[in-house]
């Protein structure tokens, strides 16, 4: 295959994109449609190209792959011949000169190749419509977060992900004390696009719809190839089980004593396991994810939506400098315009200044508490939804190792 491919229509010749409705690539000319079997076998897709028995396990054994430091590539499009430079990491591309789209096969081909990919099913209008309603009622942000411009920053992209299963059971001395499982945890491949707290937020996702491998499906979106080989990827994991897997011990060991057993003898800290590690399992998928990122004084803010599920992630949103400051505010005019009421009373009743300081300062210390009541309750009527969508603390979803244990 060709470092860089062109998926075009075999009755026209134009561009074909995936249709994330009718699952298939289509043609915005003819509007021919062709199921993405067709497309394999029209375009010679290898899609076999590993060994049947190939295994991201047995390969570490063999391929030292360290964490890649981002490089610069460049590529000659195959509709006009413009040049395409692109990161070292990123697997398609659009033509600047003619504007076609192009899938970097040389990143998906050999023994690094991913293993499924789950193809979009929501499109980014529905990511868009989310946003939207999101922000409408949101007062006091910057006017970037609901200008309707932003909403051209949507792009949709696959995201790599090593999904990691492992047993690993515990010894101390030659006697065994349990077993902890691994099953299915996701672990980020390429962290220079997104984090990984936007794909903790994002997750899960249905791994029982993923399909075989194909290209084609990466026309038109951003996708990017792993970064974090499988030998590191495993690596941070197994430090982690191996800890579970210790406790674990330690924990059955404990309970395991009768209950005049000379506790002074052993400490908890102090009990040396062994762990083994085996039927590890390890498979590379591709993801698909709406990503929008906004800049505001040098912060980026992310909004991201599972391009499978729809469910969003919203970043925490700045404020103008107004918000926080609305209670004392309106506490404030309210006071002024007491005082210039009270100064108005006064001055039609013919009472001088110095007779009306004493009543007016008694007047004003009492509605200055009925003021910063309605100042509160201003406040609250105000700032009630954006308060509780500004917190979005309930939005996050992070987990850990010991969440996939069992």
């Amino acid at each position: 295959m060709s470092e860089v491919i062109e998926y075009k229509c075999p009755a026209c010749g134009a561009p074909l994109y995936y249709d994330i409705n009718k699952k298939s690539m289509s043609c915005h000319y003819c509007n021919n449609v062709y199921d993405l079997e067709y497309i394999r076998r029209h375009f010679d897709e290898v899609t076999a190209e590993k060994q049947s028995d190939f295994d991201w396990v047995e390969r570490t054994k063999y391929v030292f792959e360290p964490f890649e430091i981002e490089q610069l590539e460049g590529f000659n499009c195959p509709s006009c011949g413009g040049n395409i430079v692109t990161k070292a990491s990123t697997a398609t591309a659009k033509c600047p000169f003619c504007q076609h789209d192009v899938v970097i096969s040389s990143d998906f081909s050999g023994d690094i190749r991913p293993d499924k990919v789950i193809p979009f099913r929501v499109e980014s209008a529905e990511f868009a419509d989310k946003y939207k309603a999101y922000v409408s009622d949101i007062r006091f942000i910057p006017k970037i977060f609901k200008d309707r411009s932003v909403l051209d920053r949507i792009v949709g992209c696959y995201v790599p992900v090593w999904e990691y299963s492992c047993i690993c059971d515990s010894y101390i001395g030659s006697s065994y004390f349990g077993t902890a499982t691994l099953k299915e945890f996701p672990i980020l491949a390429n962290e220079n696009f997104i984090g990984k707290d936007v794909l903790y937020t994002l997750w899960p996702y249905n791994f029982r719809a993923a399909q075989e491998f194909t290209e084609s499906c990466m026309t038109g979106f951003y996708a990017s190839r792993y970064t974090i080989g499988a030998q590191h990827a495993m690596k941070s994991v197994d430090s982690e089980m191996k800890r579970i897997g210790s406790l674990r011990a330690t924990y059955n060991l404990e309970s395991k004593r009768p209950p005049k057993d000379d506790y002074s003898l052993y400490k908890f800290s102090e009990v040396k396991t062994n762990e083994v590690i085996y039927n590890r399992k390890l498979t590379y998928y591709l993801v698909p994810m709406w990503v929008m990122n906004i800049q505001h004084k040098n912060k980026k803010y992310t909004f991201a939506m599972n391009g499978q599920t729809g469910a969003m992630r919203i970043d925490k949103l700045p404020t103008t400098p107004l918000y926080g400051h609305i209670k004392p505010l309106v506490f404030l005019i309210l006071l002024l315009l007491e005082i210039i009421f009270e100064l108005i009373v006064y001055k039609v009743r013919g009472i001088s200044f110095i007779d009306m300081l004493i009543p007016l300062t008694s007047s004003l210390l009492v509605f200055s508490i009925l003021n910063y009541i309605i100042a509160g309750v201003v406040n609250d009527v105000l700032l009630r939804k954006t308060a509780k969508k500004l917190d979005v603390i309930n939005n996050q979803n992070y987990f850990e190792v010991y969440d996939f244990v069992k």
